[in-house]
């Protein structure tokens, strides 16, 4: 599902977008969400927003 939800995004608006969209769900575990499709560990996350 969170694949298809950024595919979607990355069809609507360009290839650009697929690094900048995240996509968070109830059924990831807290603390955890996905850029580009794959799920990140929030201690990936941070280096990646600096």
């Amino acid at each position: 599902m969170i694949q298809k939800v950024t595919e979607a995004m990355v069809e609507a608006e360009g290839e650009a977008m697929r690094d900048k969209t995240w996509v968070r769900t109830r059924i990831i575990p807290s603390g955890r969400s996905t850029i580009g499709g794959t799920i990140m560990d929030p201690a990936a996350i941070r280096p990646a927003a600096e």
